[in-house]
Parts: structure tokens; C-alpha cells; sequence
């Protein structure tokens, strides 16, 4: 499934529209009896091949990635679908508050996991048979005491392993 976009002076204009709906409505389009089109074959005809992309990771779940129009061009001259992240308008400060609530305990659940899995790759430190060297009892400690850093859990200073 292949998208044009509509051109202006050049620029791309409004929503990508597929191949087949622009070979229904465009005879110039129609014309060119291509099953893929590149955007040299699109030339003089108004439209440019539009190619869709991932929006950028967004774990702020008070923003969301908005569509806009393409302005930018890859190496094959292809629009590209370009997204910016827009606050969401919420309907009370209350139900805002409890989006930012809920990331933070998410955060904070997913910080102690990663803390929890570095304090197990040095529980064998702590086996009967093996004295715990002091720089290991400091890193231990310092993994357990991550939650209490000033940033968490949204900056973490990891402690350096021994």
C-alpha cells in the first residue's frame, strides 16, 4: 500500500492520500501504469510519495504525538510523516494530577525492578562461604538506597559496580 501527498509550490499540503483513491481521481496519476512509484515518476503531477515513520517514544503520559504535515524530505525525496508532542488537555486539574501520579508509581515500580536485578547479580557476595568485600557491601547499599535519591525516579544516579 503505497500514500502520495499533495503538493503546493513544492511543499506538502494536507493528508496522505493512497495511490489507488489518487489513480481514481487524478488522470495524470492514472496514467502512469506503475504498480510502486518512485518520486521521479510523480514529477509535474502535483503529488509526492508520502512514507509513514514512528513517532518519537513518548513516556509522559500527559503528552501525545501529534501528526503534522510533512516538511521534511529523505534521500530519495519521499515526504516524511512528522509528529510533534502536544500537552493533553485535560477535563480537571484532579484527573491530570492522577495521569502524573500513576507515571510516577509506573517510574518508580520500573526503577526498582532494575535496582532489584543488580541487587540479585551480587547475591552470591553475601553467601555463607565468601566474606563480602567492603566496596561490595558499599555498592549493595548504595543500590538500595537509589529510591532515596533526590531525582527518582525520573534521575537516577547508578551506583559503579566493584
Amino acid at each position: 500500500m503505497q500514500f502520495l501527498i499533495k503538493l503546493e509550490d513544492g511543499a506538502a499540503t494536507g493528508y496522505p492520500l493512497l495511490l489507488s483513491n489518487v489513480r481514481q481521481t487524478d488522470v495524470t496519476v492514472g496514467l502512469i501504469n506503475k504498480d510502486f512509484l518512485k518520486p521521479s515518476d510523480l514529477i509535474g503531477t502535483g503529488y509526492g510519495v508520502f512514507t509513514h515513520t514512528t513517532p518519537a517514544s513518548n513516556s509522559d503520559l500527559t503528552k501525545q504525538n501529534s501528526e503534522v504535515t510533512a516538511t521534511d524530505q529523505n534521500s530519495d525525496g519521499e515526504w516524511l510523516q512528522k509528529f510533534v508532542l502536544e500537552d493533553i488537555v485535560f477535563d480537571t486539574p484532579e484527573a491530570k494530577q492522577e495521569v502524573v501520579a500513576f507515571m510516577f508509581t509506573e517510574e518508580a515500580a520500573s526503577v526498582r525492578t532494575e535496582r532489584d536485578a543488580l541487587l540479585a547479580d551480587t547475591d552470591w557476595s553475601g553467601n555463607s562461604d565468601v566474606t563480602m568485600a567492603s566496596a561490595m557491601t558499599t555498592y549493595r547499599q548504595a543500590l538500595r538506597d537509589v529510591p532515596a535519591q533526590a531525582g527518582f525516579p525520573n534521575t537516577i544516579t547508578w551506583p559503579t559496580a566493584p
